[in-house]
């Protein structure tokens, strides 16, 4: 099985972890040492301690993408700061309604009662459901209407001077329910009648069985007025206009379609591996989360979800679905009861539902972009169906990534040791013809650890030969490669570096390889984990010098 290598970018602040947590002793002497030496002219000298923590590592990056779960298992989380919103753009539109009074047959002056029988022709107006629904209200029930306005124009070629009217609109209130007031009234010129706007609020529009929102608008001329000149080429146009409506909420039945982009930046990743590394995660997954304040049946598709390197933007990999398809349409079945309530559906794309784990084998990734739609069902029949001025569907996005990689994945972290400069100095003052490093380790992790252990000069040149060792797991190991329990035993190794390179390393370079407790177990991560290594130098058949 081909083995994918983290090296030095990948967790490389481990490094600087271990280098801060390995305790050097360097005031041993051979004075200081108690029972060390037999009577056989043998010393264990004790070197170093080694101890990387998981635990450590995380408080060390102080990463905020970085957590735990309640069994400590790292996760790497990301939240986008604001969600993505599709904008649903609903309205009522304002809808005039012009009404002409007919003088045919009328010619000569005209006393108030003739003019206020000809107006009397025209006093209901009716607005109907498709004048006022916009092209995303496909069926307009009903309306809850905060405030809206009735204005009244008119255009006339008739001198009525300086005659007195009384204008009156009276919405029906069988279908403006609870409408304030009730009534409108208003005396004046025509002229200054003209473009009068008047505001009723908090009623519920519904249409009547002809699917009409009746008006009535009365206009007389008062008496005593003078009488005026009509004839057949008179005109008088009244319009009424229903605009400026502030809704609660519109009732019917609803389209909408829309498609938004964006991006997430990942570049925190860029804490754990470097631009030539992959991540292969065993399981990470982008949730999808959807929120809406509308009563709609939604449709949810994903187009498109990619990764790639910001630098090398070309260079994409995609999340498939059935077919190898890179697209797939999810039904959204929860909605808001009622107005004031969210619905909230959560989409997970995972290993299994999209293939994400392979977003993350691209090398250098640190973007992933997605383009989704969302479009409302026109098949699906949902009762009370409703919209509202602020509607709002949002999608907020979030990355979660177990620090669990697949099976046959290795990470590979260096560290490197100082020797003590009293072991240098003892050494250097003495000989001896047989030298080992002993190796006490502890391996409280559930992954297989292939330590190799090499002699370093002052130049970090390599001394001699290195040596493997394989610390064992001492865990019980579940599926998902976490131990279930420990025994925290020690294993002891010795390594037979010779006399002369002990004498000439200034350091100690150990390489962890960490695996999978075997080539089928993924290979995960805990804040309980820890690897502790004491390392000690046993000098035989010793010759002291004074």
């Amino acid at each position: 099985m081909t083995k994918n290598h983290f090296h030095y970018g990948l967790f490389a602040m481990i490094v600087f972890v271990i280098m801060l947590q390995s305790c050097v002793q360097n005031d041993i002497s051979l004075s200081n040492v108690d029972g060390t030496i037999g009577t056989n002219g043998a010393l264990i000298f004790p070197v170093a301690t080694s101890t990387v923590t998981i635990k450590q590592f995380f408080d060390y990056i102080h990463s905020t993408n970085l957590s735990y779960d309640g069994s400590g298992n790292l996760i790497v989380t990301y939240n986008p700061d604001t969600p993505y919103s599709f904008d649903m753009n609903a309205s009522i539109q304002d809808v005039p309604i012009p009404q002409s009074v007919n003088f045919k047959g009328h010619t000569g002056y005209a006393s108030t009662d003739q003019i206020n029988t000809i107006l009397a022709t025209s006093e209901d107006f009716s607005f109907d459901l498709k004048s006022l629904s916009s092209q995303n209200i496909t069926q307009l029930d009903s309306i809850s209407v905060q405030s809206a306005q009735f204005a009244f124009s008119v255009n006339s070629n008739i001198n009525f001077n300086n005659n007195q009217f009384q204008l009156t609109i009276t919405p029906d209130p069988s279908v403006f329910t609870g409408i304030q007031p009730a009534s409108y009234s208003q005396t004046g010129t025509l002229a200054s009648l003209n473009n009068t706007a008047v505001t009723f609020s908090n009623f519920i529009a519904k249409a009547n069985a002809n699917g009409k929102f009746p008006v009535q608008v009365r206009l007389q001329e008062l008496s005593p007025s003078n009488n005026v000149y009509v004839n057949s080429n008179s005109t008088f146009e009244i319009t009424i206009t229903l605009k400026n409506m502030n809704f609660n909420a519109i009732y019917g039945q609803f389209s909408f379609s829309a498609t938004q982009t964006g991006t997430i930046d990942l570049s925190f990743l860029n804490n754990y591996l470097s631009s030539s590394s992959t991540l292969p995660f065993s399981n990470p997954q982008i949730n999808l989360e959807m929120k809406t304040n509308t009563r709609l049946p939604w449709d949810f598709k994903v187009n498109s979800i990619q990764s790639y390197d910001s630098s090398q933007p070309n260079k994409k990999l995609s999340a498939t679905f059935d077919n190898e398809s890179p697209s797939k349409i999810f039904p959204l079945y929860h909605m808001a009861k009622k107005v004031g309530n969210w619905g909230s559906n959560t989409l997970t794309f995972n290993k299994s539902n999209g293939h994400i784990d392979q977003l993350f084998t691209l090398p250098g990734i640190n973007t992933i972009s997605f383009n989704i739609s969302g479009f409302t069902r026109t098949d699906t029949v949902v009762n009370n169906q409703f919209i509202l001025p602020n509607d709002t569907f949002e999608v907020y996005p979030q990355i979660t990534i177990p620090l669990a990689f697949n099976p046959g994945t290795d990470i590979i972290i260096h560290d490197t040791l100082d020797i003590p400069s009293s072991m240098h100095d003892f050494l250097n003052k003495n000989s001896a013809q047989e030298t080992e490093l002993l190796l006490a380790a502890t391996n409280n992790t559930s992954a297989q650890i292939e330590v190799t252990a090499t002699l370093m000069d002052n130049q970090n040149q390599q001394i001699g030969n290195a040596y493997n060792v394989v610390l064992k797991v001492t865990s019980n190991v579940d599926s998902n490669g976490r131990p279930t329990s420990s025994d925290n035993a020690v294993q002891n190794f010795s390594i037979p570096f010779s006399y002369s390179d002990l004498k000439n390393a200034s350091y100690i370079k150990f390489t962890y390889t960490i695996l999978g407790k075997d080539i089928t177990s993924p290979l995960t991560f805990n804040t309980a984990d820890f690897i502790k290594i004491q390392v000690s130098a046993y000098i035989k058949r010793l010759s002291l010098n004074n």
